[in-house]
């Protein structure tokens, strides 16, 4: 999730609890219904992996997912695990950043604001597919939702290890913003946009990326509005054969010198996210549990 003049940060994740096999739902959903099981049987994907916040659980399951810990980045600084800002209800999940007046600050949460966020890391990560999520943004000065990708190892650092951004939005623009991450420390070739397409980001939107060896598709409602191939980058600056990558979802905010606007710190931001879902065909890889975690380097 860094676009465009973000600073680059270092960040750890939590280890938490246990692993969900690939293939299978996350634990805090119902039964899932043929039309979404078999929903591209005709393009010859399989759901491999989905969250339809369904359940009876009011937060994201930790079999799924980990929450990252706090970093220096805009989208990292605020992350906190107080209850209330990754919260399940009705069937949708709600990622909230939210104030941290002077009575709750502590040593865990010290800044202005806390923001939500989790990553599958450690739980699921794939390589190659179609991945989808439904969301919908509140949108405000200050506002930086993202849906991610980042590569489960990093042997060659940020960004020439990759980095997919397939939905993010700021402040409060009616515009959906996918980019694909690589490229040289130095700076060259480390922000290929997607796409930049208008899009009224407080109404429901399937934002997606359809992901093969060559190429990437990044879609809106189900329709390619961007790409980017192997052959449109420079020579050795696609890295993304090479590693399976795990999701991320967070609401965060901007900061002075960031893309988006400083945060507003009275405003409580919102993101709404209905189900995401995974789908493969034979050839691409899955992994329940990422092997030798390690820090992701930003």
């Amino acid at each position: 999730m860094i676009s465009l003049p973000r600073l680059i940060a270092a960040w750890a994740m939590l280890p938490l609890l246990t692993s969900c096999a690939s293939g299978s739902s996350a634990s805090n959903d119902a039964a899932v219904p043929d039309s979404i099981a078999n929903a591209y049987k005709a393009d010859g994907y399989t759901l491999v992996w989905h969250d339809e916040f369904d359940g009876p659980s009011t937060v994201p399951s930790p079999d799924s997912y980990i929450i990252p810990t706090r970093g220096n980045s805009a989208w990292a600084r605020f992350i906190s695990s107080r209850p209330g800002l990754m919260e399940v209800a009705d069937g949708v999940l709600s990622m909230r950043c939210k104030p941290n007046p002077d009575s709750l600050r502590s040593e865990a949460d010290p800044g202005a604001m806390v923001s939500g966020a989790i990553c599958t890391r450690e739980r699921f990560s794939f390589n190659g597919g179609r991945i989808e999520a439904r969301m919908r943004v509140e949108g405000h000065p200050g506002s930086f939702p993202a849906f991610w990708l980042m590569p489960v190892s990093q042997p060659d650092g940020w960004p020439v290890s990759g980095e997919i951004d397939i939905f993010e939005s700021i402040n409060d623009e009616n515009i959906a913003y996918a980019t694909l991450h690589t490229g040289r420390s130095g700076g060259d070739d480390i922000n290929t946009p997607g796409y930049q397409v208008p899009a009224t980001i407080a109404d429901w939107h399937v934002y997606g990326l359809d992901w093969d060896t060559d190429s990437m598709h990044f879609t809106l409602d189900g329709e390619v509005r961007g790409s980017v191939s192997r052959s449109t980058v420079r020579e050795g600056l696609w890295p993304f054969p090479d590693n399976e990558f795990y999701i991320i979802l967070n609401q965060s905010v901007g900061m002075e010198g960031g893309w988006a606007q400083p945060a507003d710190t009275t405003h409580t931001y919102l993101t709404e996210v209905d189900w995401v879902r995974v789908y493969q065909r034979p050839g691409h890889t899955a992994t329940g549990a990422a092997t030798s975690p390690s820090p992701v380097s930003r």
